[in-house]
């Protein structure tokens, strides 16, 4: 059963939602650590982001199997998956840096020109070079990173899927259970000022991602008689406990550890579950409501700072309500804003096209 060139709807929600817990994690960091008041809340949700990586990963594999590659083409396939991965993340990554960066010159500090061309090229992130995009770390990993992971994949072929990729997914283990023991950090620059923590988890992240497709892929090609009455259920029992301990891994735990690794094991299965279309409890996911909103998930990612941080330096009393009130309310404008953000910029491209061809 080989569903490589079909869409999977529940995807676009699973990204959605992880973007929700992201958006949970920076409104306590944001509104109520930097008052220097107590925030036991969603303190792990940044776990999400390793959600990300994973699906990210998965689709990557998806696609990798989809097309044939030989020696001849290799280097063709490569550069087209990296244009088209261009055109995917760049658009609302470019909108999203023009509001910050107008936004952040107009109510916070000066940005610089330089700083600006190093953002606009998906460099920042990478040693000393600062952000203007608070979170963009995610955007240049996902970009840079599946790039590489897929060149490797294109030139070296099963090598790369069964020494280079394994090594380097090890590598990224070791490293990040003996420096701090848990997946958190992301911008600071750590090997030869160039490699920050939040790379080294992104290659995790995508390696990972890259070894749930093949085992996929590999059952996929299995050809044995299972008896499904006493399969499914246990696929329930399985998706029933990923779920709960996904939520409560990402929403529920008060500090990062070790136990964070975990996040790897209960994506992969998600993901393999909605992949295979097995779920149960998740079949919610592909319900025609979330198409009203799974299609804003990236530009939700990229733009929620900017309204928790106006937010955070105007509207000194919310971080003194009750969380009940003050995180819905923050949510309902990051998700506005976001929504707001990807129409203008779909608008605002759509009209250049125009006037570039009419010209």
């Amino acid at each position: 059963m080989k569903i490589y060139n079909k869409h999977i709807v529940a995807f676009d929600s699973l990204r959605f939602i992880f973007c929700i817990f992201v958006i949970l994690h920076h409104i306590g960091i944001n509104i109520y650590s930097f008052h220097g008041l107590p925030n036991p809340y969603f303190l792990t949700a940044h776990l999400a982001v390793e959600c990300f990586f994973v699906l990210s990963g998965f689709l990557l594999a998806k696609h990798f199997f989809s097309v044939k590659i030989t020696d001849s083409n290799a280097g063709e396939e490569a550069v087209r998956f990296f244009l088209k991965r261009l055109k995917r993340l760049y658009p609302e990554y470019l909108f999203a840096l023009l509001v910050c960066f107008v936004l952040t010159n107009v109510f916070a500090h000066h940005i610089t020109s330089k700083t600006f061309l190093l953002n606009l090229s998906l460099l920042a992130g990478w040693g000393n070079i600062p952000n203007i995009i608070n979170g963009i770390w995610y955007v240049i990993v996902l970009f840079w990173g599946g790039a590489f992971l897929y060149f490797l994949l294109c030139f070296w072929g099963d090598k790369a899927r069964f020494v280079f990729l394994p090594t380097l997914a090890i590598i990224c283990l070791f490293y990040l259970v003996n420096h701090g023991g848990s997946i958190s950090g992301h911008q600071l620059p750590i090997e030869f000022n160039l490699l920050s923590k939040g790379t080294i988890r992104g290659i995790l992240g995508l390696c990972v991602g890259i070894f749930c497709f093949e085992i996929c892929h590999f059952l996929s090609g299995l050809k044995l008689n299972f008896n499904m009455q006493i399969i499914n259920p246990l696929l329930h029992i399985a998706e029933f406990l990923s779920v709960f301990l996904l939520i409560r891994l990402c929403l529920f735990k008060k500090s990062d550890g070790i136990y964070d690794f975990n996040v790897y094991y209960y994506a992969s299965f998600i993901i393999g579950l909605c992949y295979f279309k097995k779920e149960l409890l998740l079949k919610c996911l592909s319900w025609p409501f979330w198409k009203h909103f799974s299609y804003l998930a990236y530009s939700i990612y990229l733009t929620h700072l900017i309204p928790i941080e106006i937010m955070r330096e105007h509207w000194k009393g919310l971080s003194y309500m009750s969380p009940y009130i003050s995180y819905p309310i923050i949510l309902a404008c990051s998700i506005g804003f976001g929504f707001l953000c990807y129409h203008a910029q779909k608008y605002l491209f759509a009209k250049v096209k125009f006037l570039l061809i009419k010209a």
